[in-house]
């Protein structure tokens, strides 16, 4: 008879396993964006309005970013993304995403809308009428 409180090898061996299976699970829980991030959306996109000038939004697999007018880039891990509406041909004003992304000491989350006429458009839904398209080259 073994004293109380002591674990046989083989229940040792299966706690171990369990653990290790739990971390591996908590693990491949984490958010994918990467995996669920359409295409269509990853890029610099640039924008003619005056306000913006110069300026550049970037979308890449697992994070997005801003250029700022004091020359910095703000840039955000990619931690969930959601397309709010499935694409329609009556959908004028493109197809709603979600990005939700995070830097240290701040959380943010986006509403894009995407047009894939032209080439493919950006417009931010809280900001009107203002759209970015694709630059045809990389950030600056």
């Amino acid at each position: 008879m073994r004293p109380r409180g002591q674990t046989t090898g083989f229940l040792r061996e299966w706690r171990i396993l369990l653990l290790a299976l739990l971390l591996a699970a908590a693990q491949g829980c984490q958010s994918q964006p990467a995996a669920s991030l359409p295409p269509e959306l990853i890029g610099t996109w640039r924008t003619d309005h005056p306000k913006y000038a110069g300026l550049y939004f970037q979308i890449t697999p697992g994070s997005f970013a801003f250029s700022t007018a004091e020359g910095t880039v703000e840039t955000y891990t990619l931690t969930a993304y959601q397309q709010e509406e499935a694409p329609t041909l009556r959908n004028n004003k493109g197809v709603k995403h979600l990005l939700r992304g995070t830097k240290p000491g701040q959380e943010t989350e986006l509403a894009i809308l995407y047009d894939g006429s032209g080439g493919g458009a950006i417009r931010f839904a809280n900001r009107g009428p203002i759209v970015w398209l694709r630059a045809s080259g990389a950030a600056q």
